[in-house]
């Protein structure tokens, strides 16, 4: 009988059912592994412009599969590009629904010495993400930390800009 119950069916039920009963089964743990965290599937997930100014974006797609409504309060996240690591901070806040398919964009600019090194390891370069975020809810406030996103396909622009070019002779 439960089995045939969906997945959306519980959740009516449990907007219903009092905080308190809410906060002992839905822990921090078992709140932030309802919320799905990775880079956007399609399109430019990650992008590097490697013209002075450099700048590096991030496009993350969150996914709310919790029963309750809740807030990204604050995130931090690293992208490593072979050897170069670039730290975003999102403090905007901002509010996903039950169910809720949504995006947060960062982009941070790049020091000229970083984007010299990643365009010296193009044909070599490994692109990964880690983070932090602290999201809240009306049964409480929980950590989800994103562990290491490798596999990431960036796209680049301007990656010849810090090319040498060859002595005349």
């Amino acid at each position: 009988m439960i089995a045939e119950v969906g997945f959306k069916g519980l959740w009516v039920v449990a907007k219903y059912l009092p905080a308190f009963l809410l906060r002992r089964y839905f822990t921090a743990d078992r709140l932030a592994g309802l919320v799905y965290v990775d880079v956007m599937p399609r399109n430019d997930s990650v992008t590097l412009n490697l013209a002075a100014p450099a700048t590096a974006a991030v496009n993350l797609q969150v996914i709310n599969l919790a029963p309750v409504a809740i807030q990204l309060e604050q995130a931090e996240f690293r992208l490593t590009a072979g050897n170069v690591s670039t730290k975003f901070t999102v403090v905007r806040k901002q509010r996903f629904g039950v169910g809720e398919i949504a995006y947060i964009h960062c982009d941070q600019n790049l020091q000229d010495s970083q984007a010299r090194a990643i365009a010296q390891q193009m044909s070599d370069l490994r692109i990964t993400l880690d983070g932090h975020i602290e999201f809240s809810s009306a049964i409480r406030a929980f950590p989800r930390e994103i562990r290491y996103l490798e596999g990431i396909r960036a796209r680049f622009f301007n990656e010849n800009f810090w090319k040498q070019d060859p002595a005349p002779g």
